[in-house]
């Protein structure tokens, strides 16, 4: 996964119950003025991760009137590795974005626990 100067994203934040388990929202928007989000999660906790549990699930919040949500697919995150969440691409014409919810769904396989958290990243104006 790499980005360019479409992206538009957060800090990383860490999930506080799992140091090392990070995470940033995107807006990805091109010069056609289509625009999708993005969660982008990075493993540094020295193990694997799965990404959802059996609670929750991981998934994106763009442009809900538009169909920009996701769900994000279930998955196993080796340590080291970074993985993205694309949400599906919309037209969003010359106006500005709504903003962005990445939402981190995760469960370490060795004792269960299971951790969630939420990134926001605002709107992004039109180059118009």
């Amino acid at each position: 996964m790499s980005s360019n100067a479409n992206w538009h994203c957060t800090n990383y934040a860490d999930l506080l119950t799992q140091p090392g388990m990070n995470m940033k929202t995107c807006i990805v928007r091109n010069a056609s003025q289509d625009a999708q989000a993005v969660l982008v999660i990075q493993n540094k906790t020295g193990r694997a991760i799965d990404i959802n549990n059996s609670d929750t699930q991981s998934r994106v919040v763009f442009e809900s009137a538009l169909g920009g949500d996701v769900w994000c697919a279930s998955t196993t995150l080796n340590d080291g590795f970074t993985r993205g969440c694309f949400g599906t691409t919309v037209h969003v014409g010359c106006r500005a974005t709504s903003s962005a919810d990445g939402r981190l769904a995760v469960r370490d396989p060795r004792d269960g626990f299971k951790s969630e958290g939420t990134v926001t990243k605002g709107s992004v104006a039109s180059t118009c």
